[in-house]
């Protein structure tokens, strides 16, 4: 099962990367004269963090089944360009957040992907306690 839903989002990633081969084919330019620019240098790099932190998630028994659906659906649903792009703005609007950081990135991918990440509060202290 791992191994196919890891196959099926690496599909999805490449899947994702080829209509821009396809479109720099088909003008007839080569598609080494165009230098990326900093910020789409930064979003695919950012791209290859999300694709990570998403498999790893995935793979993992501590993300509950429903997210893992909701991050199946918005990898699918949506190109990676455009998630790491919203991860993007969130990054540079948060200041609190690194792109540096992959859990960062991973928060904010999944946040641009509607799933919000709940902060679990300290108990409060029982009045018995400080006795």
């Amino acid at each position: 099962m791992r191994t196919t839903l890891a196959f099926a989002v690496s599909a999805l990633f490449l899947g994702s990367l080829a209509p821009a081969a396809v479109a720099a084919q088909e003008s007839g330019a080569p598609a080494a004269e165009a230098e990326p620019s900093p910020e789409q240098v930064a979003n695919i790099l950012r791209a290859g963090k999300i694709f990570r932190a998403f498999a790893v998630a995935m793979e993992t028994e501590e993300v509950p089944q429903p997210v893992k659906g909701r991050l199946m659906e918005c990898i699918y649903n949506n190109k990676l360009a455009d998630i790491s792009a919203a991860a993007g703005k969130a990054i540079q609007s948060d200041t609190a957040l690194s792109d540096e950081n992959p859990r960062d990135v991973y928060r904010a991918a999944a946040g641009a992907c509607g799933i919000s990440f709940e902060q679990k509060e300290a108990p409060a202290p029982s009045p018995e306690a400080g006795r």
